[in-house]
């Protein structure tokens, strides 16, 4: 949510993640810390955790998109992609809780990468000459849509253990 106004609102690019209690009719700011744009929550699978994707300033558009986790329970927040130079984007929680994963640039391209909670450094899963735009959490696998200069937008099923693309449509 973007809680301003007129020519601030399209100026500014400082929204926040709200949680909305249905018992007491109430929304809690859970981002107000930060003065960036707040984006993609996503709950862990236990519910005990919530991931977003985060920008730090505000007026601010080509700044560098961070993961942030919250522990709901003590309302303490960290950044997953702290040490990473690059966009991290669209930002999914793994079946077991324990990782993540997300799309980021490389080499002029945009890729699924995997991050462990308790390690520092990303791992790339899909490499090549084409862009991942998004993708799901499925059991063994993820569903992402995919794109490159010669093949219009594609689903294709990625391995979460060695990154190998199997292609599903055939537009």
């Amino acid at each position: 949510c973007k809680k301003v106004k007129g020519k601030e609102y399209a100026v500014s690019t400082n929204s926040d993640i709200y949680l909305y209690s249905l018992k007491s009719k109430g929304a809690t700011n859970l981002s107000a810390f930060n003065l960036g744009y707040d984006k993609e929550p996503v709950f862990s699978p236990d519910g005990k955790y919530l991931l977003w994707s985060s920008m730090e300033r505000d007026g601010f558009e080509s700044d560098r998109n961070r993961i942030m986790l919250l522990n709901i329970a003590s309302k303490t927040t960290a950044e997953v992609s702290m040490g990473w130079d690059r966009n991290a984007n669209h930002p999914q929680w793994a079946k077991d809780g324990k990782s993540l994963y997300f799309i980021s640039g490389e080499k002029a391209t945009n890729q699924i990468f995997s991050i462990a909670l308790n390690r520092k450094q990303p791992k790339q899963l899909t490499s090549g000459v084409h862009n991942y735009y998004d993708f799901f959490v499925a059991e063994k696998s993820l569903v992402g849509r995919k794109a490159s200069m010669s093949m219009p937008h594609e689903v294709f099923r990625v391995d979460m253990g060695d990154g190998a693309e199997t292609q599903l449509t055939f537009v």
